[in-house]
């Protein structure tokens, strides 16, 4: 610590990212963005009666101002949070192996986030000569692996981590998903998260690009979101890359189905802002879904040095019940 110390006060930059370094953040702001969820939208395009329009639109107007303040932070500048809230990061770590050790030397930071979800990982757990345990970060459970759908092991893979205070390992419980073609998930059961008599549901999820758009969308309605809607009265949690650009959204047919059919369950998403940053493309295909707005306290961007996908970092105000509203919304812009 004494090293970090000196590091810190001598040398200038000494936390800068290489994301800081090789873009102007204040033209990062001025990227377009998504939020179909802002009040002006949701009177032009939602077409329901004034009862059911007032019913819910609170809870979504709360949503548009809370991804209209959405900001790029670094890791260092996030803080633990208390027992009546959960602090998550979701991340495309592309090789965990290779990136295992990265994180284990800032695990300082990490540990601040009671739930890490990892995708991308290119890794079958059969290949780990002494098998999970090669993969277990400091002060976490160890973590639940999803091999990648190709037998190759490329392009694919979830990892996730429940940072221990935050539950017993009994109280951890992992659903089965259906067998799928087109996309990878992990969903996972919480009980008794931090304390709480209630259950808590957090999903992991990765689609390739090359993964058919048309097929994923319908396998989705089978699956994941067939899956989802038995634990609806739930807090649920769900993030990873899609591989759909939402700041396409506006005139992307696909993107609006995704919207859609997460919309459809409650499952409103939650990034506002670029999560992958080139020097010739900028995408949206890093996503959150949160089936209660009104509890969203913040949705922001980690500028991890790790890759080229930065990392989404979700806050929610617990609930104590096993019981919520839950108002289905279709958010689309008129077209």
């Amino acid at each position: 610590m004494g090293c970090l110390s000196c590091c810190e006060k001598t040398i200038p930059g000494y936390h800068v990212t290489n994301f800081e370094l090789l873009f102007n953040v204040r033209d990062i702001y001025k990227m377009k963005t998504f939020n179909p969820y802002e009040l002006n939208h949701i009177f032009n395009s939602i077409k329901n009666s004034d009862d059911e329009l007032s019913e819910g639109v609170d809870h979504i107007e709360r949503l548009g101002e809370v991804m209209n303040v959405s900001k790029y932070k670094q890791l260092k500048s996030f803080s633990a949070v208390k027992a009546d809230k959960l602090l998550t990061l979701g991340l495309n770590i592309r090789l965990l192996q290779k990136n295992l050790g990265h994180i284990q030397e800032d695990i300082e930071n990490y540990k601040k986030f009671d739930i890490l979800c990892f995708n991308e990982t290119n890794l079958i757990l059969s290949s780990c000569p002494n098998g999970v345990r090669d993969l277990v970060l400091n002060g976490f459970h160890e973590p639940i692996i999803s091999d990648p759908l190709r037998p190759s092991g490329k392009g694919g893979g979830l990892a996730t981590y429940i940072n221990k205070p935050i539950c017993n390992q009994e109280d951890i419980e992992i659903v089965q998903c259906p067998k799928t073609s087109y996309a990878e998930y992990q969903i996972i059961k919480i009980h008794h998260l931090k304390g709480g008599n209630s259950t808590k549901i957090i999903g992991n999820i990765y689609r390739s690009p090359a993964s058919n758009d048309g097929n994923f969308l319908d396998e989705l309605q089978e699956t994941l979101l067939k899956q989802v809607t038995r634990h609806k009265k739930k807090q649920i949690v769900l993030m990873g890359d899609l591989n759909f650009n939402l700041l396409h959204y506006e005139s992307d047919p696909k993107c609006q189905k995704l919207i859609d059919n997460f919309s459809s369950v409650g499952l409103l998403q939650c990034v506002s802002r670029p999560t992958r940053i080139t020097d010739h493309s900028t995408t949206l295909i890093d996503h959150v879904y949160f089936n209660q707005p009104e509890n969203l306290v913040s949705c922001h961007i980690a500028t991890v040095d790790l890759l080229d996908h930065l990392a989404t970092v979700t806050q929610i105000q617990l609930t104590q019940s096993n019981s919520i509203a839950i108002h289905p919304w279709r958010p689309r812009t008129l077209r």
